[in-house]
């Protein structure tokens, strides 16, 4: 039976008594003091004050700030409308006629200037990302 190599090292941990003092957990490694949990816990317990770098204690936080474009793009609206896009012209490039690949949905009216279209079917072709590259000047391949 051929064991894998993370079996492995957990056997040798627990036979060399790799144990985390705090939980109890096995060590993920041999030189470990504490299992990652309780190193954390104990990392705070031992600064209390230090602020970590996310959010607005980040240096460059901005206020919360996500683009609108990237918002939308983000909905599930939006990733509904890519796939009924493809789907529709059969996952083919409409351009080249490559069936596959590395597939992009290009807005035939702008998505910025025509909002009401942004999540209209009739309002997209699918693209390889070459063509796309070539035929929307706003894009670089």
């Amino acid at each position: 039976m051929n064991v894998g190599r993370k079996e492995t090292i957990k056997k040798y941990l627990r036979k060399k008594g790799c144990y985390c003092p705090d939980c109890g957990k096995l060590l993920s490694h041999q030189n470990s003091k504490r299992c990652q949990s309780c190193a954390g816990i104990e990392r705070i317990k031992k600064h209390p004050n230090t602020s970590f770098k996310s959010g607005q204690n980040h240096p460059n936080w901005k206020g919360g700030i996500v683009s609108l474009r990237k918002k939308l793009r983000s909905l599930y609206k939006y990733k509904r409308w890519r796939e009924r896009v493809f789907a529709r012209d059969d996952y083919t490039c409409q351009e080249c006629g490559v069936r596959g690949g590395y597939l992009e949905a290009h807005h035939i009216k702008s998505f910025s200037d025509y909002p009401a279209l942004r999540f209209k079917t009739s309002n997209g072709i699918t693209y390889c990302k070459e063509c796309h590259g070539i035929i929307d000047e706003r894009r670089y391949v």
